[in-house]
């Protein structure tokens, strides 16, 4: 993740476009949120545009955006091969400066592995490499267990909850080496049931939700 947030960085510094690829629920849109509330593009909209219709979407969003925006697409390896060659063509349009409506920053957010869907001729390598001058991987939970007990603690001390219960040292490891499939979504979910149940006393495995409770 220090690779990540030094990635993140060089986002936040310059109007590139930016990928981020990882699986389900690793938090791939808050971080593309976050990229636009503190980058360059913090003034203006972040828009969503989705396949099969983003070509259109990017069409007109662009220019309600002008050049204050982001533009977020998703579901990109759901495009057609028509509908990437067009959007490629819009893309190297703003990059020469002879768009009508130029500087939008497009942030791709996908499950997939977009390089690979290229390499296989699956997905327009051309627009892969337009789409990823920064490329963010985000890693599953269960590649950096050291990131559980941080998430957790700060999911169970939002606002929202008025105390912070107490985890027992089994209820802990539990916690840590389970394979987290749902990845940060699933953290965060697991957070608001442990709440629900702390009621100021020390949680054991029998507290867990019953997805944590078998043995890893």
């Amino acid at each position: 993740m220090r690779d990540v947030e030094a990635d993140v960085a060089s986002a936040l510094e310059c109007n590139l476009n930016v990928m981020i690829t990882g699986e389900r629920g690793v938090g791939k849109t808050s971080m593309a949120h976050r990229i636009h509330r503190r980058g360059r593009r913090t003034a203006g909209r972040c828009v969503i545009a989705r396949s099969p219709g983003l070509l259109d979407s990017v069409e007109r969003i662009a220019r309600v955006l002008a050049d204050a925006g982001t533009i977020q697409v998703e579901d990109a390896e759901r495009m057609s091969p028509a509908i990437q060659a067009q959007f490629l063509e819009f893309i190297e349009r703003q990059s020469t400066g002879r768009a009508a409506i130029p500087g939008v920053r497009f942030i791709t957010i996908s499950d997939v592995n977009l390089f690979e869907l290229a390499r296989c001729e699956e997905f327009s390598e051309a627009l892969f490499y337009r789409l990823n001058p920064i490329h963010l991987v985000i890693p599953p939970l269960r590649e950096r267990p050291e990131d559980i007990p941080v998430l957790l603690r700060y999911y169970m001390s939002l606002p929202s909850y008025a105390s912070l219960p107490c985890l027992t040292r089994a209820a802990w490891h539990r916690i840590v080496t389970y394979e987290w499939p749902g990845n940060v979504r699933e953290l965060q979910s697991v957070a608001e049931a442990l709440m629900s149940r702390g009621l100021g006393r020390l949680l054991d495995l029998d507290d867990l939700p019953p997805d944590l409770r078998a043995p890893a």
